[in-house]
């Protein structure tokens, strides 16, 4: 499986071997430099990011997690659980479990219960550790008294804007560059959520341009239950903007900041890494199931994102307590091994 990555992959590293021969010759410090590299990169991700939001954001809620999804959840298993060798702790296995729980139905409560039990069996000083068990827990209690479809629509907003603040939280000391795309980033959200966009949302026909099965009604019960249809609107729109932002941050930050050699790696590289770090099974399984939910979008975009979700939703609670672990022993990407 893995050699069938690394021959299809060939042809991209050919075509990047060339554009970073052209850009080395027009702007070397970015060729060679992994902080400005990732920051240019990631400034164009989230420009492009925002004109589809603002363009055709259920498009965006639609097909973004079918395609981009799968190698995200991958990211998070890599960078949060193999590289720091969570997975061999045993202290941490009631976390795992509720983990599991939350993404079998428990949702943002679990989540929050999970980043509770984490801040807990940490590795830290005990007041570290209950400082950050307490936040988990009133936010466990708002979960309850939300009441859980709001909560848990919450949560689902929420968890694009943690894996940002982890990144922000972990990056390697002196990847300063990075923080001018994600401060643009900050700035745009704040402007969708104030409603700096609504005169462009109200008169843009193709906000509401459905993608397959996917409409505004769904994406309105999803992510803006009980509000009024300007603020569904602005909530769908800003949706669509932090997830690509969210997807943009796992996919190219992190591995940028977490990798030692500042040089870039092949597609062919980064295979043979990714399969080092979570072994030919979870990668040859992992690409089935990215293969099987493009190919069941065909038969319903819908159902497809669903499916996605309830496979893959695990990884938003696993953020959450990654979150608590890490705020407790402080850890950098950069530290585990490469």
């Amino acid at each position: 499986m893995t050699d069938l990555a690394e021959l299809l992959v060939a042809p991209l590293d050919s075509a990047r071997g060339a554009l970073l021969r052209r850009v080395a010759r027009l702007a070397p410090r970015i060729a060679v430099g992994r902080s400005e590299r990732a920051a240019v990169l990631a400034s164009v991700l989230v420009v492009a990011g925002l004109c589809a939001a603002l363009l055709v954001p259920l498009w965006m809620v639609a097909l973004a997690p079918l395609l981009w999804g799968v190698p995200h959840v991958l990211s998070d298993l890599r960078y949060l659980v193999a590289r720091p060798g969570l997975h061999r702790r045993a202290a941490l296995l009631p976390a795992a479990g509720l983990v599991v729980a939350a993404g079998l139905g428990f949702g943002a409560l679990g989540a929050c219960l999970a980043a509770v039990t984490a801040a807990l069996v940490a590795r830290g000083a005990w007041g570290r550790r209950l400082a950050v068990a307490a936040v988990g827990a009133a936010l466990a209690g708002g979960c309850v008294l939300l009441g859980r479809r709001t909560s848990d629509a919450l949560f689902l907003h929420a968890h694009n804007a943690i894996g940002v603040a982890l990144y922000v939280a972990m990056r390697r000391p002196g990847s300063r560059a990075t923080l001018l795309p994600l401060a643009l980033a900050v700035a745009v959200a704040l402007a969708l959520g104030l409603g700096a966009f609504d005169g462009w949302l109200a008169s843009a026909a193709s906000i509401t341009a459905p993608f397959g099965d996917v409409d505004f009604a769904y994406a309105r019960w999803l992510l803006a239950p009980d509000v009024g249809p300007a603020a569904a609107t602005r909530l769908v729109v800003l949706f669509a903007f932090a997830q690509a932002v969210h997807y943009a941050v796992w996919l190219r930050l992190v591995p940028e900041d977490a990798r030692r050699s500042a040089t870039p790696r092949s597609f062919r590289q980064s295979v043979r890494a990714l399969r080092r770090d979570l072994g030919p099974f979870v990668l040859g399984a992992s690409a089935l199931v990215a293969v099987g939910l493009l190919a069941f979008a065909f038969v319903s975009v819908r159902s497809a994102r669903e499916a996605y979700l309830w496979s893959a939703f695990f990884h938003a609670p696993l953020e959450v307590a990654a979150a608590a672990l890490f705020a407790v022993e402080g850890r950098r990407f950069a530290d585990a091994p490469t």
